[in-house]
């Protein structure tokens, strides 16, 4: 592939950076505010897991919201993003609207996203991905 040394593709080194600065995931510690999901083996929904250290509870996220706002960060900084940055002007593209709800679509961009992220609007982060995944498919609606 272009510009990948290890055969991976473009984006692999967005999602897995070689050059990290902090602590690797493994070594995080997290725990839990939810007793009951510290003795429960079911999946969290990211709400109850913060980062050690910070006693201000009231004031700290989730950790998922700050990896959303660090995601959004660099998706916007891709050189093929501007065209998912700002929500597609429709004076432009008049059938846009139209061609997604065609297709049970709805438009969104990564705006929107980090609106919606920044006002807390997401209740947890498969929210918060299910919006990411919008994008992509309303390209695939309109361009395919």
């Amino acid at each position: 592939m272009v510009g990948s040394s290890s055969g991976r593709g473009q984006y692999y080194n967005m999602f897995h950076p070689t050059d990290r600065k902090d602590k690797p995931a493994a070594s995080v510690q997290r725990r839990s505010l939810n007793k009951n999901t510290q003795e429960s083996s079911e999946e969290s929904d990211g709400n109850d897991l913060f980062e050690e250290g910070d006693e201000n509870l009231e004031s700290r996220k989730p950790m998922w919201i700050n990896q959303g706002e660090q995601l959004l960060t660099r998706l916007k900084r891709l050189r093929d993003a501007w065209p998912f940055i700002r929500p597609v002007n429709t004076a432009l593209y008049p059938d846009y609207n139209e061609v997604l709800h065609q297709h049970g679509c709805s438009p969104i961009s990564l705006a929107d996203i980090e609106e919606n992220l920044l006002s807390g609007l997401y209740r947890n982060h498969k929210e918060f991905l299910a919006d990411i995944n919008r994008i992509w498919k309303n390209c695939q609606v309109q361009f395919m």
